[in-house]
């Protein structure tokens, strides 16, 4: 539901951008491909009980934004 309602917001800039039909057909197909394969990653990591493999990776991911957005 969120992914649509960006895609909905998006939707005037992608227009704006003329990027062309081909194009954003394929940015949309690798968008949904690697948000699938994340789930499937995150979702094998559950069932096996490693989540706490994946807290560092998210403090990591979390302190690159952090830092990328205070430098702008």
């Amino acid at each position: 539901v969120a992914s649509a309602g960006v895609a909905v917001l998006g939707a005037g800039d992608v227009l704006e951008a003329d990027l062309g039909l081909r194009a954003v057909l394929w940015m949309t197909a690798a968008s949904f491909l690697s948000g699938w394969v994340a789930l499937v990653l995150l979702f094998a990591v559950l069932r096996r009980g490693r989540f706490r493999w994946f807290a560092p990776y998210l403090w990591t991911v979390a302190a690159v934004t952090l830092v990328s957005v205070r430098l702008g």
